[in-house]
């Protein structure tokens, strides 16, 4: 039984994936005229959003004396250090998680202990999201998108203002974007080039699944083979007399026993 052409709500989602993979393999490759220009723009947004979390940060950046004078507790004893004590006794631990404050701990210990060492690991951090935000865009949509977002997030005054601050924000945005980047490329490394999903076999997930918990998550398997068969086969999805989906396990069919 063939399926009618695109009969599902997700026939746009399914194009993307099958250009995807086709990009992947080197099939659709854009050629672009100026790619040898991408490690210079990629810099010159890099060096701007150092300059603006740089300039004057010895005298204008922000301060917070609570977490200031934690950090110098810190720096007395290995005991303050792992317990994040607030006071050079190690009674009192500061109110955020410990891996910030130690990083500027450990930067005041080799720079001397002052605005800038304790701000500085925040301006890692900051330089550091710009870079990852870039890599996590420009995988899924190209290198424009990905300078484009870069430069964004260079620019954005909050975020230049948290990068600027001893508070813990900057590291928060760097670890999040770090686990999308993990979640995006656990979901897609598996994708083997010049395989797609069958239209056929979208068409009979539509007609079976109508939890919207379950449509996200068979979105999100779009470029996992192993998690889109583990959930076709839980969901014991009938399929047709014919109709196959491409088995990433040697299976000749992905469809549950009756």
């Amino acid at each position: 039984m063939a399926a009618a052409p695109h009969p599902y709500p997700w026939a746009t989602l399914a194009q993307w994936r099958r250009h995807r993979v086709g990009r992947e393999s080197g099939l659709n490759q854009d050629h672009d005229s100026s790619q040898h220009l991408r490690p210079l723009v990629l810099g010159s947004i890099l060096v701007l959003a150092a300059a603006l979390r740089c300039w004057r940060l010895d005298a204008a950046g922000f301060i917070v004396p609570y977490y200031f004078a934690g950090v110098r507790s810190m720096m007395g004893s290995w005991h303050n250090f792992f317990y994040n004590a607030f006071d050079p006794a190690g009674f009192v631990s500061l109110d955020k998680p410990p891996v910030a404050f130690w990083l500027q701990t450990v930067s005041a210990k080799l720079l001397g202990f002052g605005t800038v060492s304790v701000l500085l690991p925040q301006v890692l951090a900051g330089l550091a999201s710009i870079f990852v935000l870039y890599a996590l865009v420009r995988r899924r949509f190209g290198t424009s998108a990905g300078l484009l977002a870069a430069l964004f997030l260079a620019l954005n005054p909050i975020s230049v203002a948290v990068d600027r601050s001893n508070s813990t924000e900057s590291w928060l945005v760097l670890t999040l974007l770090l686990a999308a980047g993990t979640l995006s490329r656990a979901a897609t490394d598996e994708c083997l080039a010049g395989k797609s999903i069958s239209d056929a076999a979208w068409a009979e997930v539509v007609k079976h699944v109508t939890d919207p918990g379950q449509q996200v998550e068979f979105i999100i398997a779009m470029g996992n083979w192993r998690m889109f068969s583990l959930l076709f086969r839980n969901l014991r999805i009938p399929l047709a007399e014919g109709l196959m989906v491409w088995p990433p396990d040697g299976l000749t069919s992905l469809a549950a026993p009756g």
